[in-house]
């Protein structure tokens, strides 16, 4: 999936109704560099001004959850880059690889750039593992935030 900012006002981009990572952006005139402003633990997100928000920010979970989001808030994205996220689950098995989800600029300055991935149990699943989960968040190949979230049961 390769992703395309607008010119002008925030613009909210999804993929198909399948996909559990998306990005949306607002552009801006001048160009720092780029910095991770924010990584959060959540149940869900929401579109207000263009950009998404995280909903419900925590760090734990009743294991009954179907899905935890993982939201980023990206601040001064001025060239192409992609973002990646790698879910662990409490014995530190992989258990979910975004794989690369690019940000194309098309040369354009964005003051910013929100995302998330999310990672589903899937439905009807009664037994989800308790206990520490890990996901890492990465700019290209360099480790950009790391969370610590926890599935209890009878939360």
């Amino acid at each position: 999936m390769r992703i395309k900012a607008a010119l002008g006002r925030g613009l909210v981009v999804g993929a198909a109704l399948t996909a559990t990572a998306c990005l949306n952006f607002r552009p801006a005139v001048q160009a720092p560099d780029f910095q991770v402003e924010s990584v959060v633990i959540c149940r869900s997100v929401t579109s207000e001004g263009g950009l998404l928000e995280p909903v419900e920010a925590r760090e734990e979970f009743p294991a009954t959850d179907e899905s935890v989001v993982c939201f980023v808030r990206i601040k001064g994205v001025s060239a192409d880059t992609w973002l990646r996220w790698k879910w662990y689950s409490p014995e530190g098995t992989l258990v979910r690889d975004s794989g690369r989800v690019p940000v194309a600029t098309e040369g354009s300055y964005l003051e910013t750039v929100t995302a998330f991935d999310r990672l589903d149990f899937g439905p009807g699943v009664a037994t989800r593992p308790t206990g520490q989960w890990t996901v890492a968040f990465f700019l290209e190949d360099a480790l950009a935030g790391r969370r610590i979230f926890r599935l209890l049961p009878g939360l």
